[in-house]
């Protein structure tokens, strides 16, 4: 059975892998691999969506035993936002409704001043929404950015004014809400439109909260006065304009309600029409007062229905999106990577392999068995490095953080051969969610052109492959790769967050600092 994801499992695992990212692979292998071994057997053999969740229910209980997790916090105070915007579009649909019909006694309501500002609006509304919604799901998001940035902003206030929240982060250890803050805005690049729907449909229930005040307000007035109902413009209008228009407005209940009601007739429209200099008292009442069901009627229909259809879409929408959480980034691989490979305890160069491959797995783990690979991926390394180190070393090394090799390319630093990788790395098929490992010494600080090289192998393989910076510390040999410095880690991790690549992370190659070896 799939795991049902959640908006708050998405913000919890963003918080939990944003405060992984400055420890060594080597202290979150050994404490990912006892979550894991920790699992019962049905739960090990998951698939990585599973397992992933599986890994998420047991650090958030561990991390957060004593009250809600960030997701939780989040989502409570998006809860809170969303029904105190209903309130808010309830009263002042009530209000719009009871300013609008003030009704002297001497002047009908013009209807036409009625569909202008809570029909025709919210129609033109909802074509400029439907037009966004399409180019979203084209992958143009273009429309409608600006509801989901004013209620991005509005949330970010909540947030940031929450007792609870800062509570937590304070006790967390962390400096204030400035982690939290990092990730929520990692959110729309990681996870694309999961992030939109939420948005999408609180808007449609305020407005249909907002509609529900209008007609609520527009009964009362209706029931509790004498209002007459009747329409006039600068603009001469003819009455056969104005009774095809109601004809094609009540089109969609027309069918179902007695025409005397679903809209007024061409002969009570013109008993309706109001011309200044002659007044009202020469019209009939019966015409007067034949337009209220047909404004009920949009209100309920334009305003609530197609609202409430809305509300369905976007639900869906969440629905479908929480289904397909995507699990390919490097973080997420190295994760699983590290609950399922055995934890290295000899790193003594083997023996070459029989089959006379450069790369062998390691043959010696803490639990007694051979480390069997998860991830494949391609290795990319300069001719530099590459004579720096035995080869068997990075099969070995690769091997214990559940990594196997594809292929090795090596790569000479000059300008014309760097174009040739960059071609080949293009017509490269790689399988599966295989990746691109990218081997850098991590005593060279990244310099611009390392940080184009990057973009120009992510340009080639794609947005969404892979791509793992592997570092090798000082003092590393022909056997043995050790880990960066934090100083070293620090920087790389500042420079390549620079680039604002969600598919692109370090790895540490070693898994002990040098002055330990």
């Amino acid at each position: 059975m799939k795991e049902k994801w959640t908006y708050r499992d998405l913000i919890d695992l963003e918080y939990l892998l944003a405060g992984d990212r400055d420890v060594y692979q080597a202290d979150l292998h050994a404490r990912d691999r006892q979550i894991f071994l920790g699992f019962a057997p049905e739960h090990q053999q998951a698939d990585r969506s599973r397992l992933i969740h599986h890994w998420l229910v047991r650090r958030r209980n561990e991390e957060f035993s004593e009250g809600k997790s960030p997701g939780g916090l989040i989502v409570d105070t998006f809860r809170s936002f969303s029904i105190l915007s209903a309130i808010c579009g309830a009263f002042i649909g009530m209000l719009s409704g009871l300013t609008f019909f003030t009704y002297s006694g001497t002047t009908p309501v013009n209807v036409i001043n009625f569909l202008f500002l809570f029909v025709f609006s919210q129609m033109l509304m909802l074509l400029f929404l439907v037009v966004g919604l399409g180019l979203r799901l084209a992958g143009w998001n273009i429309l409608p950015a600006p509801i989901a940035g004013f209620y991005g902003k509005v949330v970010s206030w909540f947030t940031g004014r929450s007792r609870k929240l800062q509570k937590l982060m304070s006790s967390k250890g962390t400096n204030d809400l400035s982690r939290l803050e990092g990730v929520l805005k990692k959110q729309h690049a990681v996870h694309g439109t999961a992030f939109y729907w939420p948005l999408f449909s609180l808007s449609q229930r305020v407005m249909v909260c907002f509609n529900l005040g209008l007609l609520g307000a527009t009964c009362f007035r209706i029931l509790t006065s004498d209002i007459a109902f009747g329409w006039q413009s600068t603009i001469q209008f003819s009455t056969g304009f104005i009774a095809r228009m109601t004809k094609s407005l009540a089109s969609p209940w027309a069918w179902l309600v007695p025409q005397g009601y679903s809209y007024p007739s061409a002969a009570q429209i013109e008993g309706s029409r109001i011309i200044l200099k002659d007044g009202i008292y020469h019209l009939q009442t019966q015409d007067l007062v034949s337009w209220w069901p047909f404004l009920l009627l949009c209100i309920l229909f334009y305003g609530v229905i197609v609202r409430l259809i809305l509300v369905m879409v976007g639900n869906i929408g969440q629905w479908q999106v929480l289904r397909r959480v995507k699990t390919g980034r490097p973080a997420l691989v190295k994760l699983v990577n590290r609950m399922q490979t055995p934890i290295v305890r000899s790193q003594a160069a083997p023996s070459s392999p029989a089959d006379g491959s450069p790369f062998t797995p390691a043959e010696d783990s803490t639990e007694g068995g051979p480390i069997k690979p998860a991830s494949a991926t391609l290795l990319l390394i300069s001719n530099d490095i590459a004579a720096a180190y035995g080869l068997d070393t990075w099969g070995r090394h690769l091997a214990s953080s559940g990594f196997s090799l594809l292929e090795a390319k090596m790569y000479s630093e000059e300008r014309n051969a760097l174009h040739s990788l960059l071609n080949d790395l293009r017509g490269e098929s790689l399988p599966g969610e295989a990746g691109i490992m990218l081997v850098m010494e991590s005593w060279m600080p990244p310099i611009k052109e390392t940080l184009k090289f990057i973009k120009d192998i992510r340009a080639s393989v794609g947005d969404q492959v892979p791509i793992f910076v592997g570092l090798v510390g000082q003092a590393s040999d022909q056997h043995t790769l050790y880990r960066p410095s934090p100083v070293e880690r620090k920087v790389w991790q500042g420079k390549l967050d620079a680039l604002g690549d969600p598919y692109l992370s370090i790895l540490d190659l070693g898994i002990q600092d040098s002055d330990a070896a």
